[in-house]
């Protein structure tokens, strides 16, 4: 009995002893953690003050980086165009940027001197409502479309205006609002626009008569939010439709009287159709973005070559550049395929939706791309405002500016022909609409 009750005392002695270097490991513990997390929190400021640092030279670069800004009274959604003036010896004298708002304010935006903060209005339009597409430029005027409403309904018309005035020639109505950009044909001047109607277009500009003739139209039994792709090589026109049709129609409208266009063959997708195609002259191939998710590239017959599924719904139209298309996703990237097969070479991560169709730029070239360039890079903006650029590789990204609205329009690089005497409008000036109702020159 002693004997048990001494070795429970015996053990009772080592539990407390063991019970006191617990709680004194335990407090040498917490000593050290506490510590730690001083430590810890001294870096953590010290490492807050350098990003806020960082963060505010970033914030001024960028602000740098905005050359000027050109209101118009009401968000942006068209891609800005630009027309190249040329003189004596082939050399560039002037640089014209065309753009229109919702506002209905259409401008003429002289950016020959863009990169040195200079612009100057060279004139205004009003018309009477919204402008959602991009302008075209024929060779004596700058077309555009916009929906007009009248009577509690849209009746969408496509102008056409003097390029040198802003001065309306004349019209064409359709029986719907218009968010096509029209596109012309450059061997015959005729011009190719869809309307939300469900009828494709195309018309002839008669310069001093009262109104566009009607060469043909065709109807196709859903909205086209798409614009036309002509090709003058191949004399085909391609478009899409919001039932998801693609459509690859003759770019040769014959006869006088206004007759059905003709269908060379069409393409069913599962989605509504929002991308302008983009053709590969050289390899016969067209390639267009789906609301699917899905980049299609197919023969100019008719077969599917390849898709790609870019993880989200594609809004963006390709860019074809040499060997590569790039494209934009609202997964939130840009994608960058081999145009041959539709392997991935890169993709870009952005924080938000990619909708506005990416630029490719190519600094050893003229205002076109050459056939082989040896180097470009990609100009693409992101819908929460943020304009970037990358490199063919897709290993150097950089941020060039942030807007403060909303981008839906498509960056437009400023391109200095090689020769050209206004050497202050730089190749790399960046111009692109934005929701908070202005026009931005930004540079990169």
């Amino acid at each position: 009995m002693h004997g048990t009750l001494s070795n429970a005392s015996t053990n009772n002695d080592r539990v407390s002893v063991i019970d006191n270097r617990v709680e004194e490991q335990k407090q040498v513990k917490d000593v050290s953690v506490i510590n730690r997390i001083i430590t810890r929190a001294r870096l953590l400021q010290i490492d807050a003050q350098a990003y806020n640092q960082l963060a505010a030279i970033v914030e001024d670069r960028q602000a740098d980086a905005i050359i000027w800004r050109t209101e118009m009274e009401k968000c942006i959604d068209a891609s800005p165009v630009v027309v190249y003036a040329y003189g004596m010896h082939h050399r560039m004298t002037s640089l014209t940027v065309y753009v229109g708002s919702h506002s209905g304010l259409f401008l003429a935006v002289d950016a020959t001197d863009a990169s040195l903060g200079r612009k100057r209005i060279r004139w205004s339009t009003r018309l009477p409502d919204r402008i959602e597409s991009s302008a075209c430029i024929s060779s004596c005027q700058a077309s555009l479309s916009w929906p007009n409403r009248h009577q509690g309904c849209y009746n969408g018309c496509l102008y056409v205006m003097n390029a040198l005035d802003g001065g309306i020639i004349n019209c064409f109505a359709s029986s719907a609002e218009i968010k096509s950009s029209p596109a012309v044909d450059a061997t015959n001047g005729n011009i190719w626009f869809g309307s939300h109607d469900g009828h494709l277009y195309c018309v002839r500009i008669q310069p001093y008569d009262t109104a566009c003739t009607l060469l043909g139209k065709l109807s196709c039994g859903s909205p086209i939010f798409s614009s036309c792709t002509v090709d003058t090589t191949l004399r085909i026109v391609v478009t899409g439709t919001l039932r998801g049709e693609l459509l690859v129609l003759d770019a040769d409208v014959k006869g006088f009287a206004p007759t059905d266009l003709r269908v060379c063959w069409r393409y069913h997708l599962n989605k509504p159709i929002f991308s302008s195609p983009a053709i590969d002259t050289t390899r016969r191939r067209i390639l267009v973005g789906c609301a699917d998710g899905n980049l299609y590239c197919l023969g100019t017959q008719g077969d599917l070559l390849w898709k790609y599924a870019t993880g989200g719904p594609v809004f963006s139209s390709p860019c074809i550049t040499h060997d590569a298309v790039l494209v934009g996703t609202h997964a939130g990237a840009l994608v960058c395929c081999d145009v041959h097969d539709g392997a991935l070479r890169w993709r870009s991560p952005t924080d938000a939706p990619v909708y506005a169709s990416p630029t490719a730029v190519f600094p050893e070239s003229n205002a076109e791309a050459p056939a082989h360039p040896k180097t470009w890079q990609a100009i693409f903006a992101s819908i929460d405002g943020r304009v970037y650029t990358v490199d063919q590789q897709g290993e150097h990204v950089r941020l060039l500016a942030t807007l403060p609205g909303q981008v839906f329009g498509s960056p437009l690089c400023l391109n200095v022909p090689n020769g050209a005497t206004a050497k202050s409008a730089s190749l790399c000036t960046v111009l692109v609409g934005c929701r908070d109702n202005g026009l931005y020159a930004v540079a990169c």
